[in-house]
């Protein structure tokens, strides 16, 4: 009578430690993979920001050339029509400098809530490995009482 037993306590006992390093190692992969999503909106930012000062370096080097061409027609710099050209040009680049670094925020803010998620479910899978363990535990108590009796 005291061999199964014995098996009984070792079988409860390795189903509530394989639960529990089950929990474990996912909320370890969870926190891996939040750190990644976190390195990832940081990247998307730095990223937008390249794009945007890409596109501002643009702009100031199509300026230059336009006044340089402008100079070489000999207009005079109060001509409107070059003027509301010049300011076209300026409402056009800094449209598409918001547009990018718009469009970095919106891609870093949602690799920070998929990062958030990942946390979440790392709590989670913590939570259902002790609940499993306890499950395991009772489970290992009920089948000690039909063996016994």
């Amino acid at each position: 009578m005291a061999i199964p037993l014995y098996i009984q306590i070792a079988a409860t006992g390795l189903s509530m430690y394989s639960n529990i390093q089950k929990g474990k190692a996912l909320k370890a992969e969870a926190a891996f993979n939040r750190q990644q999503y976190e390195q990832q909106a940081r990247q998307q930012e730095i990223a937008g920001l390249e794009k945007a000062n890409i596109r501002t370096q643009q702009y100031r080097t199509a300026e230059s050339a336009n006044q340089s061409f402008q100079a070489f027609l000999n207009r005079d710099t109060s001509d409107r029509s070059m003027k509301a050209f010049m300011n076209r040009q300026k409402e056009i680049a800094f449209s598409d400098i918001s547009a990018i670094e718009s469009g970095a925020l919106q891609e870093a803010s949602q690799s920070r809530t998929l990062g958030q998620m990942e946390s979440f479910k790392g709590k989670n899978a913590i939570r259902t490995s002790y609940l499993n363990a306890a499950s395991s535990l009772a489970s290992g108590i009920y089948r000690y009482h039909i063996y016994k009796t």
